[in-house]
């Protein structure tokens, strides 16, 4: 996250897309460091009932929201992000303060499991989104996982944002040079082939996560696992999908649409994989009919080994 920040100029943001939540995307709501903390106390105070909400390695998260005394209208809760050394001592101390819409409804990994095929959609299409803003500003985030797909609320399956932009990467040369990258990085179930080969990759990275993730939401497994990593990457590799979990039921898991969604993000070669932008309007996405002009079937070589049509 901290080189992102240095790129970004003060109080220049992107408009605020829906379906994230990072100063990257802004939805932060300020961007300010110790040299004016004086910015955020003058419009937000800490809220002494909620207090800490989340510790990691670098910061904490602390609920906070507009100060009614300054006559901002209502008592909306914010998340403020506080990262530096010296964060866990004082708030007033420290670097960098972010702050952005507070996501009270937990993560996507804790809710798996608990989809039909009409919550599935419309989560992945928010997903999907939320993707293709990202891409569109130039940017890969490299750890799409449910654990990074924050939900809003409890009381919503598919309302979700987008987080932890730690292994994000931009291109200063956007959009005449997309990024690229050949640091080995992500999370091991959702990686990339590209990316266990150590060779040069882009954003279809994310486009091959998007689709780990997909299966994951609809049938409640990976479909590449193994507790040796070495088999958990060939397997991968060469996309040979576990099937032992939901084994007779894998048919009643995937419909005919989402089956082939998931086919078209998981091709072994990225130029295979569609843009974040062309898999919005995937048929099983967009409610189109497979008859639709823009429907083309996936190739068959690399794709998934799915037989029968639910």
């Amino acid at each position: 996250m901290g080189k992102l920040l240095s790129t970004l100029k003060r109080g220049a943001y992107f408009p605020c897309p829906q379906h994230l939540t990072h100063v990257v995307a802004d939805i932060t709501r300020e961007l300010v460091d110790a040299d004016s903390s004086i910015d955020f106390d003058s419009k937000y105070v800490v809220d002494d009932e909620r207090g800490t909400i989340g510790r990691g390695k670098f910061g904490m998260v602390l609920a906070c929201c507009l100060r009614p005394d300054k006559g901002f209208p209502g008592r909306q809760l914010f998340a403020l992000k506080v990262r530096s050394v010296g964060a866990a001592l004082t708030i007033r101390h420290t670097a960098v303060k972010l702050v952005f819409d507070l996501c009270d409804g937990g993560d996507l990994y804790e809710r798996v499991g608990n989809y039909s095929n009409r919550e599935a959609k419309i989560l992945l299409r928010n997903l999907t989104d939320g993707l293709a803003f990202i891409h569109s500003k130039g940017l890969m985030h490299r750890d799409l996982k449910p654990e990074n797909i924050l939900m809003v609320s409890r009381s919503s399956n598919t309302e979700i944002k987008i987080a932890d932009f730690g292994l994000a990467r931009g291109s200063a040369g956007f959009p005449l040079r997309l990024p690229r990258s050949r640091t080995i990085c992500g999370s091991d179930f959702y990686l990339a082939p590209e990316i266990i080969r150590q060779e040069e990759y882009g954003r279809e990275v994310d486009i091959w996560s998007l689709g780990v993730i997909a299966y994951v939401v609809l049938t409640g497994s990976l479909p590449f696992y193994n507790a040796q990593l070495h088999k958990l990457y060939r397997q991968i590799l060469v996309k040979d999908i576990n099937l032992d979990i939901i084994g007779e039921n894998f048919q009643l898991l995937l419909t005919a649409g989402s089956r082939d969604f998931i086919c078209r993000l998981l091709q072994l070669r990225p130029e295979d994989r569609p843009a974040a932008e062309t898999a919005l309007q995937h048929p099983w996405l967009s409610y189109t009919s497979p008859k639709s002009k823009s429907y083309r079937p996936p190739p068959t070589a690399n794709g998934l080994l799915l037989t029968s049509a639910a």
